[in-house]
This record gives C-alpha cells, sequence and structure tokens, in this order.
C-alpha cells in the first residue's frame, strides 16, 4: 500500500510591508510548515517502490526490504586471481611475503612496498558476463596508497590494446566499483599508483546485488601512435613494427626427418616446418611412425607385418631395417604379404576388374579385386566350359531417383548404356532404369504426379508439402512449430512484454505464458531474464505450438544429404545472422532429428512463418531477426533454388527467434 500524500499547506505569498510583530510570526510559522512540506516530498520521491521489478540499490532497496523486486540471483560470483606479473612477491611491513599470482593470498595492492605494477588475468570462463574492478586505497589521511590510478588493456591477436584509463585524486575516490565487459579472454592491469583492487566476474544481476554502488569503466577510443609500446587500432607489424613486433610462439616438439632417423627432441618456433620434418607431442607417437616406415620397407621384400624395427648409427642415421616372418613366393596363387597385382599378377588380380574375363576359373583374389571394384562375379556357357567375368553397373543418378534424369552402363558380358525417358505414349510416366541383381539393368516404369519432361518426373516443390500431390510422400499431416526461442539483448536493463498471436494450439512453454499479458521479463545486456511471475532466471523464452500450418514454398531452399547437415547448418545460419550461442543450439536441437534421412529438404520461411507466428514486442526492437526451418526428409535429390539472405544488422535493442518444423 502507498504511503499517504502529506497535507498540503496553503501556498501564499504575503508582503510584510507594514505588518506587526505578531503578524510576522505567524508568516514565519506558515512558511517552516511549507518548507516542511517540500522536505516531506522530496523524501518520498526518492524512496524506493517494492514490486516495480527494479532493485532500486541506490534508494536503499534490498533483498531484506523488497524480496519481490531483490529476490537474492542465484548465480556465482568468482574473484579472478592474476596469471602473470612483473613482481613475483611482496613484503609487508611486518616481514610477511605475499605472492602476487596463482593462489588465493596473492597480493592485492599495487605498487606499494616495491610490489608489482602490472598484473595479467585470463577469463578462462569467458563469455558475455561482466567483471567489477574493486579500486580503493587507504582511509588514513597520511596514507601514500590512497587513490587508485590505472590502465586496462585488452590482448587480441597476440597485441595489446589499451581500453581505459582511471585517473583519481580526490577523497571521494576512495573506494570505487567499475562495471566492465571485457572484450577478450586476457586483460592486463597497469597501475600508475600505489591503491588496493580486487576483480570479480559474474551475470550483471548478480554484480548489482553484491556492489551497491556502480559505475561504468570509461573506456577511451583505441588511437593509432605508432612508437607508444601498444599495438593500438589498425597497427601491425608491416606498419607499425615499434609496437606491433611479431610474437614468438615456441614449443618441445619430438621429430624426424630425410636424414635423421631417429626420434630426438627440441624446441620449435613460429614456421618451423621444412620438407621432410615430421614432428610429434610424443615420443611414442614419434616411434610409432619411424617403426612403421621401415616395416614398409620390409613389407616390400615380401616380408609379412609385423616385428619389423629399425637400426640407426650414433649419429641418428637409418642402417638397416631388421625384417622378421616368413616371405611371399610370387606364383603359388596366392596374393600374400606384400605381393600386388603390379609385383605379382599370377598371384594377384590387376586394377580394376570390371569387364575382365577370370577364365574357367577365379581365385578368391580375384572374386575379391572384383567385390572391391564394385563389381560382382558372373558367369555364362562357352565351348570352353563355363566361363567366369566381373561384371559391374552404374548409375549416374544413384538408384531410383524419378526426379533426376540419369544414364546406367554396365561393363561385362557385353557392355552397354541405358537412359532415363519419358513415355512415348503417356505424358506423365517415365522409364527408370537402376542396377539389379548381380549388377544387372532393372527398368522401372514410374507415373509422376506432375507430369515427365526429359526423362525426369516434374518437381512442384510450391504446393502444399503435405497435399496428397507432394513428391516423395505427402498426405494430411499438422506439423508441429518445434521449439521456437526468443533471445533479448537491450543496451540497458529494461522491462519487456511478449505477445504471441499464434495458428495452432500452444503444447508447451518455458517459462509459462499468460494468455492474457503474455510474458513480462527484466532484460539485461547480457541476454538475462528475469521473469515477473516467478522472480527466476532465463536464457530465453520457449514455445511450442501443434496444428501449424504446412503450406510454404519448398521450391526455394535447398537439399542436403543427412549426413552433411550439420556442415550446412554451420555455414548457412551465420550467413543469417545467428550468433555461436544461437547457432549451436539451433544444431543441438535440429541436427539429430535430420542426421538420418537420405536427404533433407530444407526451406527457411520469413513471412510465411511471421504470419502465421505474430509476435508483439514491447517496447519494440530496433533490430529483429527471426529464423524458421522447414525441412522434409526426401529418399532422392532433387532440384531447387537456393535461397538467399539479407543481410542482418544487430544494432540497438536486439531480438532474435530460432525454431522449425519438420514436415512427415
Amino acid at each position: 500500500m502507498p504511503a499517504p500524500t502529506p497535507c498540503r499547506p496553503n501556498l501564499t505569498t504575503t508582503s510584510t510591508a507594514g505588518m506587526s510583530l505578531e503578524q510576522m510570526q505567524q508568516l514565519i510559522m506558515k512558511l517552516q510548515e511549507q518548507i516542511a512540506y517540500i522536505i516531506q516530498l522530496l523524501v518520498q520521491q526518492q524512496k524506493p517502490v517494492c514490486g516495480n521489478g527494479v532493485c532500486e540499490t541506490a534508494k536503499g532497496e534490498t533483498a531484506t526490504s523488497c524480496v519481490t523486486d531483490c529476490q537474492t540471483i542465484t548465480q556465482d560470483i568468482t574473484e579472478l586471481i592474476p596469471i602473470q606479473a612483473d613482481v613475483a612477491t611482496c613484503t609487508s611491513n611486518t616481514g610477511q611475503i605475499y605472492k602476487t599470482t596463482g593462489t588465493a593470498d596473492y597480493a592485492k595492492w599495487f605498487i606499494w612496498n616495491g610490489c608489482t605494477k602490472q598484473k595479467t588475468y585470463n577469463l578462462t570462463a569467458f563469455d558475455t558476463r561482466p567483471l567489477i574492478l574493486n579500486a580503493y586505497g587507504d582511509t588514513c589521511p597520511n596514507c601514500v596508497c590512497r587513490y587508485p590510478n590505472f590502465t586496462v588493456y585488452e590482448n587480441r591477436g597476440g597485441a595489446w590494446f589499451k581500453v581505459a584509463s582511471v585517473n583519481l585524486s580526490t577523497a571521494s575516490s576512495l573506494n570505487r566499483n567499475y562495471l566492465y565487459y571485457p572484450g577478450s579472454n586476457i586483460i592486463k592491469i597497469e597501475a600508475q599508483s600505489c591503491f588496493y583492487q580486487r576483480i570479480f566476474q559474474g551475470t550483471e544481476p548478480a554484480l548489482r546485488q553484491k556492489f551497491a554502488s556502480l559505475e561504468k569503466l570509461p573506456l577511451i577510443p583505441v588511437t593509432q601512435v605508432c612508437g607508444n609500446g601498444f599495438c593500438e587500432s589498425n597497427e601491425t607489424s608491416a606498419n607499425c613494427p615499434a609496437d606491433c613486433q611479431k610474437i614468438t610462439t615456441c614449443k618441445n616438439l619430438w621429430w624426424t626427418d630425410n636424414t635423421s632417423k631417429i626420434c630426438q627432441q627440441k624446441q620449435f618456433c613460429d614456421n618451423y616446418a621444412y620438407l621432410g620434418l615430421k614432428t610429434y607431442d610424443t615420443q611414442s607417437a614419434c616411434q610409432t611412425t619411424l617403426d612403421a616406415t621401415c616395416s614398409k620397407e620390409c613389407v616390400a621384400k615380401g616380408y609379412a607385418l609385423g616385428g619389423n624395427y629399425c637400426v640407426a648409427n650414433e649419429s641418428g642415421i637409418l642402417e638397416v631395417c631388421c625384417c622378421s616372418g616368413s616371405r611371399s613366393v610370387c606364383g603359388n596363387n596366392i596374393c600374400e604379404n606384400s605381393e600386388t597385382a603390379v609385383s605379382c599378377p599370377a598371384d594377384c588380380a590387376v586394377g580394376n576388374q570390371c569387364g575382365v574375363k577370370f577364365g574357367t576359373q577365379a581365385t578368391d583374389q580375384q572374386k575379391k579385386a572384383c567385390t572391391d571394384s564394385g563389381g560382382s562375379v558372373n558367369t555364362y556357357g562357352s565351348n570352353e566350359g563355363t566361363i567366369y567375368y566381373c561384371k559391374c553397373c552404374t548409375d549416374s543418378d544413384g538408384g531410383l531417383n524419378y526426379y533426376q534424369k540419369g544414364t546406367l552402363v554396365t561393363v561385362g558380358d557385353g557392355n552397354g548404356a541405358y537412359y532415363d525417358l519419358c513415355s512415348a505414349t503417356n505424358a506423365n510416366i517415365v522409364k527408370e532404369w537402376s542396377c539389379g541383381s548381380n549388377n544387372n539393368p532393372i527398368p522401372t516404369e514410374f507415373t509422376c504426379p506432375n507430369g515427365c519432361k526429359d526423362g525426369a518426373c516434374i518437381t512442384n516443390l510450391s504446393i502444399a508439402p503435405c497435399s496428397s500431390d507432394y513428391p516423395y510422400g505427402g498426405g494430411a499431416c499438422m506439423p508441429m512449430a518445434g521449439k521456437p526461442v526468443i533471445y533479448f539483448y537491450p543496451q540497458k536493463i529494461q522491462t519487456v512484454n511478449v505477445k504471441l498471436d499464434i495458428d495452432g494450439k500452444l503444447i508447451a512453454d518455458y517459462p509459462s505464458y499468460d494468455p492474457v499479458n503474455g510474458w513480462n521479463v527484466t532484460a539485461y545486456p547480457s541476454g538475462y531474464l528475469i521473469n515477473h511471475a516467478d522472480n527466476k532466471e532465463y536464457s530465453y523464452l520457449f514455445w511450442e505450438a501443434s496444428d501449424f500450418g504446412a503450406n510454404y514454398d519448398m521450391s526455394q531452399g535447398f537439399v542436403v544429404k543427412g549426413s552433411q547437415t550439420k556442415e550446412f547448418l554451420q555455414t548457412i545460419l551465420p550467413k543469417i545472422g545467428l550468433i555461436p550461442k544461437e547457432y549451436n543450439e539451433f544444431i543441438v536441437y535440429w541436427y539429430p532429428k535430420m542426421k538420418d534421412n537420405p536427404y533433407n529438404i530444407i526451406h527457411f520461411a520469413a513471412e510465411e512463418y511471421a504470419s502465421r507466428a505474430k509476435l508483439t514486442i514491447t517496447p519494440q526492437p530496433d533490430s529483429l531477426l527471426r529464423v524458421f526451418m522447414i525441412f522434409k526428409s526426401s529418399p532422392v535429390w532433387v532440384p531447387t533454388t537456393p535461397q538467399a539472405f539479407p543481410v542482418f544488422e544487430r544494432k540497438g535493442f536486439t531480438v532474435v527467434e530460432w525454431g522449425g518444423s519438420e514436415i512427415k
């Protein structure tokens, strides 16, 4: 219940000319009442409003005084520990030694008593979560470690960039909390004065709850000044070697090359490759490869695999490969050990066996070689008796594919070519050739739903995919709108209302959707949401619907093998506008449903989807991207017109949604 409005006294103006002492005293009392009234109004305006969805910490609102607005957010806040410093330890006035890196007891001060001037931090959990730079000095008036003065650098691609500078020198600057969204996972703090500092990382709501008073870190534009010791802006090692000298990276590796055949270890730096050099992370990996090299030499001499090793002299030069086991014998009708069609054609079949006649018998090696060539061993009768031969069959359209013209070729007992053709007597029938048993050509007649042209059925993917006339199996269906999720990226903390108007039945939602008021959330720049209905934190809004319409133009889109769907989505989704966090969650959800299909016909719906799932967002976003994928399994490849997508620019308050639907 709001506080009652104080009684308002009459505010009047009165001239004091000719007033008696009593009248002047009465006037003073009225002025005092007016001043008290104004003060009461000002105090009331400064009071926080419990229940408005905002934890007004600046006005003194806390989780104790207003649980509704300031409920504790269950998100860890981590204090970061420096991984590198220019001084390893510090010594206190009492002689106690403090470490400056690596452990929880590191010194938190800069410069004091000869301590470190620079500290480097590695944000191993680098994401969109911000940092708090808690800088403070001593409270005693004569203390030297009093005012924080420091510079912040970010390591981008191996070079340091200056991104912020703080220069404080007043008594009001003893303790400051700077909110900072890092642009790199490695940052460095360089001090210009003696002070203390701690760095924390967490979600913005959690940090604001822990630190009552926050201010943004004063960022500075990156300027290009060659010779200032920092690789800035567009500076490179080419146009400013003084600041951007190449960073050398080195690592210890095991190696061999064309002259040294023994595994050795040394340090390699930068681009160390040369002809014949092979490097390995471990000695065992190096030795395994070296042994295999010697084994090849032994096998080439006719020895079986196994028991082969290298012997090197004291200079590391390979002298002898000691070979063990039995040697192969050419002419024993067995293709053994290292024998090949070149080294022993009597025992081993020669290369591609398609069409080769083996004679009145075929050895196991010849049969295997025929199978390896994609053929089958067939027979026919002759004056000499039964003749064995290798017959092969290839079909350019991959088998029974009525929607692509193909050519079938056989090699064996009478080579031939067979072409898919439209019937001369019925414009709707296609004669499709495919490879049958024993690689014999088999014709199949198929009635095309939309007629036949140029040896293939006419594809009409623009009709409703659930129509009985749709290619590759149609029939009545009412697909789902599967897992649409909505992300919010405001530029500042703000309350957002979202309402759905869908052609279908809402069957799932998270958090719960209010049919009348929709979703009401507080959105943070980092992407986190606080749902007003339950005061819980969410990463996005989720909904699903059944009986969702399906009249999409599938002739516009893509046809992708199921086994190649993951790579396709990794390529196309960033082009549409999704960032890694969004498209990785998209792929994790949809890829398992698509990977085992022979082919996927994929269409990304735009207005067709938006008209079936209307989205009202208040306040209206500056940038809105809605990605909705329709896909249907197909037994064969079919022609489509690839879709093109406009460039999506994220500016201002940005909202992104993705979802999909499988047509079965």
